[in-house]
């Protein structure tokens, strides 16, 4: 049974509603909330992964990933970026600073695919 944490950060509280739902569903242990809320959920909510919109008005999805990886309580805590701008997500940049990208409109098996690659690529590193 899955029990991986997954923290979902996104201003838009219907993607909110509906990728907690959904990873409710698959057995994901889920906490969500806007960019705001952010840095102290990470802090006490230690997810196993970050789902991390791009585009938000207070603060970022950059500036929100950059302030997890340069905090020594987060900086270990993998990002997947969400936006519906290719160009914001897959920076050269920011090619190093993320475990990887999501494009908006996903579908419901992009987003599984997405979150399921990331972690069976990560068990596989354990195992080898």
């Amino acid at each position: 049974m899955n029990k991986h944490k997954i923290l979902v950060v996104d201003d838009e509280i219907a993607i909110q509603d509906f990728i907690n739902n959904l990873l409710v569903q698959e057995n994901y242990v889920v906490e969500t909330c806007d960019g705001n809320g952010a840095l102290k959920i990470a802090q006490s909510f230690q997810p196993d992964l970050v789902l991390l919109d791009v585009m938000m008005p207070a603060i970022n999805g950059i500036e929100i990933s950059n302030k997890l990886k340069s905090n020594p309580v987060t900086k270990n805590i993998p990002v997947i970026l969400m936006s519906g701008s290719r160009g914001l997500i897959e920076a050269p940049e920011r090619s190093n600073q993320v475990e990887g990208t999501l494009e908006k409109p996903f579908t419901i098996e992009s987003l599984l695919e997405c979150i399921n690659r990331f972690f069976d690529t990560r068990q596989k590193k354990k195992t080898a």
